[in-house]
């Protein structure tokens, strides 16, 4: 089968873990797999959200988009399978810690970054601000994590925020510009606030977002309110994301909004699928403000727990998805210059039948 050349590439790959329990059970399980969600429609990894679910059979996962691009997806069933696996692995064995730091932004260079610990773990998401980009290297952001986990963190997270769409953004192939400012932000931030936090999710048939629709964690820190929300959807309009702020301004203190840049939403188009693109952003923006008022009630204090698990899957080379799109497209042409064939000839058949019915009477 085509894929199985295409991704053939066996490739080691970190899956990390972070668990939030609220009275010994999980509130909710946040999973950052190192492969991309791609290439397009629920073919492959793409699709990688509901995949996870259902073969770890949870709901309360929000899976992150992290430092990967279109040369990141991976085979298929056997490799979500070994993602799966990690995740399970992880949830066995880990430390808690029941603190937080506040949630803290920097900019470098024209990228904002946020962050926050909890314990001596962390987690960093790279926004697009006025350096646009889309997707971040592997190789580039694994760099950045070893960065920070050398700087004297037991583990760390990397998040690519897939938000802010922008047409034909570039790459990010550059993250060693961000470490020396991330290493003092970090080692400032004092994680001296009890841990709380509330979780919702909200499924709805929008254009544009995929089957784990939006999901929202809330946190309260030193009497005020943060939110994360997670859209399953290839990123998302900057025009939903000032709405949601500017009407959720007087309720959280700081709306953080990300992606997890599922293909699946591209699969009639082939192309990209923002959310809000081809939908009423109203309806998106109402549905946040839903999800995070759903998880500033669901508050409650809470333990963190996080850890890495390295599983291997089979990725592509550095051109696997040119390689597989010029081969869809080139099956696409032939499969409508053959349709083309059949029905001219069908229908000079039919013409020709027509014409010598009147022999055929006689």
């Amino acid at each position: 089968m085509i894929f199985g050349k295409i991704y053939n590439k066996r490739v080691k790959i970190p899956v990390k873990t972070v668990d939030i329990k609220d009275c010994e059970k999980s509130k909710v399980i946040l999973i950052f797999p190192y492969v991309h969600p791609g290439p397009f429609g629920n073919l492959c990894s793409s699709n990688l959200p509901e995949k996870l679910s259902h073969e770890l059979n949870m709901d309360n996962i929000m899976v992150f988009h992290t430092a990967t691009t279109n040369s990141n997806n991976c085979g298929g069933e056997s490799d979500i399978k070994n993602i799966a696996d990690a995740v399970k692995q992880g949830l066995k064995d880990m430390h808690y810690s029941g603190t937080v730091s506040e949630m803290k932004k920097i900019n470098v260079n024209g990228y904002e970054i946020s962050m926050q610990k909890f314990g001596n773990y962390g987690f960093s998401a790279i926004i697009p601000e006025s350096e646009k980009f889309d997707d971040i290297s592997l190789e580039s952001g694994l760099k950045l994590i070893r960065a920070m986990r050398d700087s004297g963190m037991d583990d760390f997270a990397l998040i690519d925020a897939q938000n802010d769409f922008t047409k034909n953004a570039p790459e990010l192939d550059n993250c060693s510009q961000f470490i020396p400012e991330m290493k003092r932000a970090f080692s400032k931030l004092s994680d001296a606030y009890p841990a709380r936090i509330g979780y919702s999710r909200i499924s709805a048939r929008i254009s544009g977002l995929a089957a784990m629709g939006i999901q929202a964690l809330a946190m309260e820190i030193n009497g005020k309110y943060n939110a994360i929300v997670l859209t399953d959807s290839n990123n998302i309009t900057h025009d939903i994301m000032e709405k949601s702020r500017n009407e959720l301004s007087d309720i959280v203190d700081n709306l953080e909004i990300y992606t997890t840049d599922n293909h699946v939403v591209n699969a009639s188009n082939l192309d990209i699928n923002p959310l809000g693109l081809n939908c009423n952003p109203d309806d998106v923006v109402n549905l946040i403000k839903t999800a995070v008022k759903d998880a500033i009630n669901d508050i409650s204090d809470v333990k963190i727990g996080m850890k890495t698990v390295y599983t291997t899957v089979h990725m592509g080379r550095e051109d696997s998805f040119k390689t597989l799109m010029d081969t869809v497209l080139g099956a696409f042409r032939i499969a409508k210059y053959s349709i083309g064939f059949i029905l001219i000839a069908s229908i000079l058949i039919a013409i020709s039948s027509v014409k010598y019915i009147p022999f055929l009477l006689r």
